[in-house]
């Protein structure tokens, strides 16, 4: 059974039944495609994809006419166009998310005294929709290293600095890095080594301190020094992970380093 659970307000049945949605899939992607000649005299393409409105389609039961003019009331709340909430939709198989808000007011045509149809307008600014949970990977970790036989000297564990990443989704996507510093540091590298790129950061760092390296908003932060963003190396970029699995590396000695994603996906 498929449902839709916008912020607070649950469609699938009771009170608000769902009964159809429509332009959730791949198809309903509108994109514009930009093709020009760079100053290295490269040739080089830029996509632009374009928000995309979903429609729901349901129908609210009632009691009575109390009980009608209440669910009529809670409705038309969730759909305030300027509140942005958390988009879940199970399509019967999968649960996908993304952030949206109501285009417009919603459609409601009333039956009788207690039932009405309504259609909900729910816009999704960033096209695309996300796996339903967060992809936790650990690049910088201790690997247990005893085996069932073992000689002396031994070692017990091995810091590895290296992890495959798994993109399932349709597009790319921009990862998370959480950077614990268990020592002070100077500088912080990350690669992708799958696809060359490249962000360093050179910055005097405590230990104790944590770094976020947000590669969607393109943007680093520190939990005591702020915004880092400006000590990126000039030839440094946001690391992307394309659809696949592509090798990460993280150069931070002593560090414990987290990558967290989401799939992205052009159709739920």
């Amino acid at each position: 059974m498929k449902r839709i659970r916008f912020g607070d307000l649950c469609i699938d049945k009771g009170n608000y039944t769902l009964y159809a949605v429509r332009g959730a899939d791949a198809g309903n992607v509108n994109k514009n495609e930009m093709v020009y000649i760079d100053t290295d005299g490269s040739t080089d393409r830029d996509i632009y994809f374009q928000s995309r409105v979903i429609e729901v389609e349901g129908h609210l039961l009632a009691d009575n006419i109390t009980g009608y003019a209440k669910l009529k009331e809670i409705l038309e709340n969730a759909c305030n166009p300027k509140i942005t909430r958390d988009l879940y939709y199970f399509n019967g198989f999968k649960t996908y998310y993304a952030e949206a808000r109501a285009d417009q007011l919603p459609a409601i045509t009333p039956i009788n005294y207690c039932n009405a149809k309504f259609i909900l307008y729910l816009k999704i600014e960033k096209f695309y929709w996300l796996s339903n949970n967060d992809i936790n990977v650990n690049i910088f970790k201790r690997e247990d290293k005893i085996k069932g036989t073992f000689q002396f000297p031994m070692i017990f564990t091995e810091r590895t600095s290296k992890a495959l990443v798994r993109n399932d989704g349709a597009t790319e996507g921009y990862p998370t890095f959480k950077i614990y510093l268990n020592d002070d540091q100077m500088e912080i590298e990350i690669k992708n080594n799958t696809s060359g790129q490249t962000l360093s950061l050179s910055v005097s760092m405590q230990q104790g301190e944590t770094v976020t390296i947000d590669c969607e908003d393109k943007k680093i932060t520190s939990d005591t020094q702020g915004d880092l963003t400006k000590w990126m190396s000039k030839d440094s970029e946001f690391i992307s992970i394309a659809p696949g699995i592509e090798e990460i590396e993280c150069i931070s000695s002593g560090s414990s380093v987290i990558c967290t994603y989401r799939n992205k996906y052009l159709g739920a």
